[in-house]
Parts: C-alpha cells; sequence; structure tokens
C-alpha cells in the first residue's frame, strides 16, 4: 500500500500511472475487486489508460478555471450570505462554518442535489471514503447511500 499527503508526492503519484496501477486496487479491502456487482471498473478512480483519461476530460471539463468563472457570482454571493447569517457579532470557526459549508452549497446545486442538502453530501461522501478503509469497517452504509442516490436518479442504474 502506497500514502502520500504532500503536494508533490500526490502529483508525483497520479503520474505515475505505469506503477501505481489503479485497476489493480486503490483500497485497504477487497471491496474493489470483491463487490458482487464489479464487471469492470467500479468509477473513475479505478480506471487506468485512455478510458480514465477520456472520463476525467470528461469530468473536468466543468472545473477547469473558465467554466467556474460562470459561478464566481453564485459562490461569492452564498460567502456573504453565510458571513450575514453565521458570523456577523461572533466568533467563528472559520472552516467548520464557512469553508464546509461553501463546497456542499454550491456543489449540490451544481450536479442537482440541491434538495439533498450539505449534510447528506457529507454524509455519503464519508460512507464512499470509509468503504475504501480497512476490511472491518463494515460497508453497509456505503450501500445504503448507493441504494438513495439510485432512488434519487433511477436512469443512471
Amino acid at each position: 500500500m502506497f500514502a502520500a499527503g504532500r503536494f508533490e508526492d500526490v502529483q508525483k503519484g497520479l503520474r505515475a500511472n505505469t506503477k501505481l496501477i489503479s485497476s489493480r486496487g486503490v483500497t485497504t479491502n477487497r471491496f474493489q475487486l470483491d463487490d458482487g456487482i464489479r464487471n469492470g471498473p467500479t468509477g473513475v478512480i479505478t480506471m487506468d489508460g485512455e478510458e480514465r483519461a477520456q472520463i476525467k476530460r470528461l469530468l473536468m471539463k466543468p472545473l477547469i478555471p473558465k467554466a467556474l468563472q460562470t459561478i464566481k457570482d453564485r459562490v461569492e454571493a452564498e460567502a456573504k450570505e453565510v458571513v450575514r447569517r453565521f458570523c456577523i457579532g461572533k466568533e467563528v470557526e472559520g472552516m467548520a462554518t464557512i469553508a464546509s459549508h461553501l463546497p456542499v452549497t454550491v456543489v449540490a446545486e451544481l450536479v442537482g442535489l440541491n434538495s439533498v442538502g450539505g449534510e447528506q453530501l457529507l454524509h455519503w461522501a464519508a460512507t464512499a471514503f470509509n468503504s475504501f478503509g480497512p476490511p472491518e469497517k463494515p460497508l453497509a452504509p456505503f450501500w445504503a447511500s448507493i441504494s438513495i442516490l439510485r432512488a434519487l436518479y433511477p436512469a443512471t442504474r
């Protein structure tokens, strides 16, 4: 198993696609290989080569600086609202109050999940992250999250 924490190390690891082969495993358990539904990669994180490059280009398109410029006003308005609602006249912890709120609120809107809410997105992110953890971590919360998403978006099955 490899782990990288510093930005430079992560960059090197992401570019070492001939040595660190994602389709051979990206988790500390066998979930990726033994999930019972695997018919190929379970997501872009477990893909390699041109297939990964094509999907990554598609997924990254809305995240390039030019595309993000189109939501700049929305992000600034949300930031001002968060400050107005939570921060004026109070002492707050910036990360917990502001920085964690903005991404999930704006991202939820961008992907059409604004009715779900940021707390649910954070829960789903945590369960997805935990599914890549040690074998003793239960996968039931992950599968419950997948069931909710499939119910919300039945056409994506």
